[in-house]
């Protein structure tokens, strides 16, 4: 019986190089690596959650789909389950930023000893890009957004060297390098909005629209609040932001799209 991904699902196994090992981080359902054993992009995966619950929903599936196949199934915290080296690729996807960020951090050498991560936080991803970008030591080269369920899911994939980074990546991010020289948004809007974003899909630009026409509906209601110097505050801040949205999207629209 043939898996069919949701699309959140589908860009995630899209960013997984045939060949490599896989592991996937809170599993749940195991659909992401029993698919690309299904269509034979990975040959081995390893299946890991904290909880015994995910993981007979994950063994039925592979049943379900691959027949008597031999799955790596693991009961563990985050990457402890894993030896450094064990996987090439890391996924993590479906739970909140902080987490994510506490999982990486709490084993950091099993994680810088894999190839690449591919990161899908539920929410808190500007807490997470920091982490990735300012203490980690990883490089981010892809960012991805999906809507799935009426909610946005932001996808990131981020590598241990810039010696792995290949060369039309490598001009990407040389591209974006001074982006916050060029539209005059400050350093810290990137990490809720990152620069690589002008080269992802369809839906980055729904998004900004999304949090913009957001910005606009809370700057209507501080306004039709009292005049207090509390309220002139906030308004000055959403202001703020909705003149670095309204920046953003207008680059993204004319040029970088």
């Amino acid at each position: 019986m043939e898996l069919n991904l949701s699309e959140r699902l589908a860009l995630i196994a899209e960013a997984v190089r045939p060949g490599d090992v896989i592991a996937d981080i809170g599993t749940d359902h195991g659909y992401l690596p029993i698919w690309l054993i299904q269509n034979k992009i990975c040959q081995k995966a390893i299946l890991a959650d904290i909880n015994e619950g995910p993981l007979e929903k994950a063994e039925f599936n592979i049943k379900k789909y691959l027949g008597d196949a031999e799955i790596d199934l693991r009961k563990g915290n985050g990457l402890k389950i894993l030896h450094p080296g064990e996987a090439d690729t890391i996924v993590i996807a479906g739970m909140g930023g902080i987490l994510i960020k506490k999982i990486l951090a709490a084993s950091s050498n099993t994680a810088k000893s894999a190839n690449r991560l591919i990161l899908q936080p539920r929410r808190d991803a500007a807490i997470l890009r920091e982490y990735l970008i300012n203490e980690s030591g990883f490089i981010i080269v892809e960012e991805k957004v999906v809507i799935e369920k009426k909610k946005f899911s932001e996808i990131m994939v981020a590598v241990p060297s810039e010696d792995v980074i290949d060369d039309e990546t490598r001009l990407k991010l040389k591209f974006v390098e001074n982006l916050a020289d060029r539209s005059g948004l400050p350093e810290e809007f990137f990490y809720e909005f990152p620069k690589l974003y002008f080269y992802g899909n369809k839906s980055v630009e729904d998004m900004i629209k999304f949090r913009l026409k957001g910005a606009l509906m809370i700057k209507d209601s501080i306004i039709k609040r009292a005049s207090t110097s509390e309220s002139r505050v906030k308004l000055s801040i959403i202001e703020n932001r909705i003149k670095h949205l309204e920046i953003f999207l207008n680059l993204y629209k004319s040029e970088f799209k």
